[in-house]
């Protein structure tokens, strides 16, 4: 985590693969991947990463939040809603799901 806040992002990348292929099941480490990876417009890796750790950990709220917000930005409002609603619904007091969803109508 260290290197994504110091934007080091190859190195990032790297550290949370190893960490992956340590246990494969650390929804964070795939989380975090994504995270680089939209910062680095590379959206479909992020949505990839997104919803990887949304399948290892169901209630993964911010997962579902960053990916609910990647789904905006592009267009796609119909999943960006259903993504806001699973925040809402896991966290209910999760104040940005809630501007979000508003910002999609």
């Amino acid at each position: 985590m260290a290197y994504t806040a110091l934007n080091k992002d190859d190195e990032a990348v790297l550290s949370y693969q190893k960490v992956i292929k340590a246990d494969p099941s650390h929804a964070g480490a795939y989380y975090n991947m994504g995270i680089v990876f939209k910062r680095n417009g590379r959206i479909k890796e992020a949505i990839e990463k997104y919803k990887k750790a949304i399948f290892l950990n169901p209630a993964y709220v911010q997962a579902h939040n960053n990916l609910g917000v990647i789904y905006k930005n592009e267009g796609d409002y119909e999943k960006a809603i259903e993504l806001f609603t699973r925040v809402v619904e896991l966290k209910p007091d999760h104040h940005n799901a809630h501007l979000q969803h508003l910002l999609t109508y």
